[in-house]
């Protein structure tokens, strides 16, 4: 088998199912269930960030050699 050596290829893992996808999930829910009043989710609403942006803007960051990815409208 050929073996890449691109980071477009080989990309952040996906550690987020148990299904064995390669993929990352696209989350399309828009708002978060708090635990309880006092406790901070690590997210609260689709606007503000939700694991599907996250997993993006990591994947920006390995194929720019940064250490953050921002991705926005």
């Amino acid at each position: 088998m050929t073996r890449f050596n691109t980071q477009l290829v080989h990309g952040c893992p996906v550690n987020d199912n148990t299904t064995g996808a390669v993929n990352p999930p696209i989350y399309n829910s828009s708002t978060y269930a708090f635990e309880s009043v006092d406790s901070m989710p690590r997210w609260d609403y689709a606007r503000s960030g939700n694991p599907t942006r996250e997993f993006l803007e990591k994947q920006i960051a390995q194929l720019e050699h940064g250490t953050r990815g921002f991705a926005f409208s």
